[in-house]
């Protein structure tokens, strides 16, 4: 095959004769360019919900809006023929909560770009924008990254934007999360729950706190929403199931609450307690719910409660603010507390003469101790003497050891006693006779 031969880069091919006066016209497509430059053929105006604002216009493009794989099939629908009449209006209108007006650029953002900007505030708004308009690429971004960022930390903040969208699987999650980590979760946080979503994390399944922290946060969420108490809400929101015990601090405002609204005296599942004599169940259905009430004994009214709280601590009892309770109720709660308070310091007497008695005993048992360390000192000592006699009779042993061998190698030395030479030994007569020799 022949080579082809080609022209230069440097070959003169003449210029572009078709200069745009407007630089834009070079940018990527996007719905925030002007709408003479980006040609734009469709027009949404974004409305408040509740507000009477003048809605928010948003100049885009029907086939980026309806086609591609980050189309919107809500925008296909009205796009089609029998729904958009050519010569009308190329516009539609949206009335969104707030939270949703301001994501919904970022909404535009990703059809366009493929790129989606989302944060906590936002997740669940763009959730809805994407179930809402069918985008169903968006709506599996805003699913994952909500996967991940659901926590302790996001959970009270997820729970109230999952209410406003009527968001029930992300409602239900954020609920469980919030109720199996409530300790960690920040009492502020909390305290911007309304009524209803408060109730229902606290009195919904998978709760897990302590019965002391949970009334300390009770407390101060009734405090906080005073206006909004009711006797309803005062009642399911401090049952003896969940909170057996209650701290002196949150006692005070309890009690206040359960007299202002007259639920102090109320048990359990709603009725209120006494020392009449009780009706017997006059159908089946109240006879199952007899046999499911918990006995009395378990189950203590709010008063109990409280009262048991600050007769157990009879200086916060003193350091409360009684003027704020009616008389009967400062002088049951005085009584009793004059009464722990005699019960403990008779316990601490108690506690006192068992003390002295044990230390009486230990004295004896230290006395006992002395003396038999006396008796084994002086069995040492004896000991130590006999020691010391041994001793010096080994020592003395010794010396007469020594002495004695001195002795036998000076006499080894004498020549005198030196002992005779060997003996010669022969026989005479058939007899063996030993001749010393030197004899």
């Amino acid at each position: 095959m022949p080579r082809t031969t080609r022209a230069s880069a440097e070959v003169d091919l003449g210029s572009f004769g078709g200069a745009s006066d407007n630089e834009e016209t070079a940018a990527p497509l996007t719905w925030r360019l002007s709408p003479t430059v980006s040609l734009s053929d469709w027009e949404i105006r974004v409305k408040r919900k509740g507000s009477s604002a003048k809605p928010k216009s948003y100049h885009c493009h029907r086939n980026i809006l309806g086609v591609g794989p980050r189309g919107c099939t809500y925008f296909v629908k009205l796009f089609k023929p029998q729904t958009f009449a050519e010569g009308g209006a190329a516009a539609s209108e949206l009335t969104l909560e707030d939270t949703a007006a301001a994501a919904f650029p970022a909404f535009l953002d990703y059809v366009y770009t493929g790129d989606l900007s989302i944060d906590t505030a936002s997740a669940v708004a763009l959730l809805d924008l994407s179930n809402y308009l069918r985008c169903q690429a968006a709506f599996a971004e805003v699913q994952d990254f909500l996967r991940g960022d659901l926590c302790a930390a996001t959970s009270v903040l997820y729970i109230k934007e999952a209410s406003k969208y009527a968001a029930d699987k992300v409602l239900t999650a954020a609920l469980k999360l919030c109720a199996g980590c409530f300790e960690e979760v920040s009492l502020a946080s909390l305290l911007t729950l309304p009524p209803d979503l408060f109730v229902g994390l606290v009195g919904g399944p998978g709760l897990k706190c302590a019965s002391k922290l949970l009334s300390d946060r009770v407390a101060a969420y009734l405090k906080a929403h005073r206006t909004e108490a009711s006797a309803d809400l005062v009642t399911a929101l401090t049952p003896c199931k969940l909170m057996p015990v209650v701290t002196p601090t949150a006692a005070m405002s309890l009690l206040e609450l359960g007299i202002e609204h007259g639920v102090l005296d109320v048990q359990d599942g709603g009725e209120a307690s006494g020392d009449g004599a009780t009706q017997p169940p006059a159908n089946k259905k109240q006879k199952a719910r007899a046999k499911r009430k918990p006995p009395a004994s378990k189950t203590k009214t709010l008063r109990a409660r409280c009262f048991e709280a600050l007769h157990s601590d009879f200086e916060a009892l003193r350091g409360s603010n009684l003027d704020a309770l009616p008389p009967d109720v400062t002088i049951a709660l005085l009584k009793g507390g004059l009464d722990s308070a005699t019960e403990a310091y008779r316990a601490k007497c108690d506690d006192l003469e068992t003390c002295e008695d044990d230390l009486e005993g230990a004295s004896s048992e230290a006395a006992d101790l002395k003396e038999d360390l006396s008796t084994k000192e002086r069995s040492h000592t004896s000991t130590q003497n006999l020691l010391r006699y041994e001793r010096a009779q080994h020592v003395q042993h010794a010396r007469s050891n020594e002495v004695l061998r001195q002795k036998h190698e000076a006499l080894q030395r004498d020549p005198r006693l030196q002992l005779p030479h060997q003996p010669l030994y022969a026989i005479r007569g058939g007899l063996f006779i030993q001749v010393w020799s030197g004899h």
